[in-house]
């Protein structure tokens, strides 16, 4: 989540754990599919 609520960059992110970009990026998508799904059932909405 370093690229969102720090606002790194994924190439600056993806060096530390040795982790190649595009790994980065798909974890990050399904982390943040994850989480919008958990708080959908959570009842909570998207804000407009």
């Amino acid at each position: 989540m370093e690229t969102h609520l720090r606002g790194r960059s994924y190439r600056d992110v993806a060096t530390e754990p040795d982790v190649p970009q595009a790994t980065l990026r798909s974890r990050v998508h399904f982390g943040l599919k994850a989480l919008r799904s958990a708080m959908e059932d959570m009842g909570v909405q998207p804000a407009a």
